[in-house]
């Protein structure tokens, strides 16, 4: 499978994740036990896709975040 279409079903199911993760969290406590495992099975599966998500997108972050300075030019 080529990198871009790995990234871009990952990143469909990080959203599908955090919007899930974001309503059980709301209503854990009023709906009950198992809204609140749904909830914390979702948040591992969020961590590890979210881990992927970064090892997917390493060289963009490098070379955003970690670019090397150019050496200062001398006026004149």
């Amino acid at each position: 499978m080529k990198k871009t279409t790995l990234l871009k079903i990952v990143n469909v199911l990080m959203a599908l994740l955090f919007v899930n993760m974001a309503v059980t969290g709301v209503f854990s406590g009023a709906i009950g036990d198992l809204v609140g495992l749904v909830h914390v099975k979702a948040g591992y599966l969020f961590i590890a896709l979210a881990v992927l998500h970064i090892i997917l997108n390493w060289t963009w972050i490098k070379s955003t975040f970690f670019k090397k300075k150019a050496p200062a030019q001398r006026a004149g």
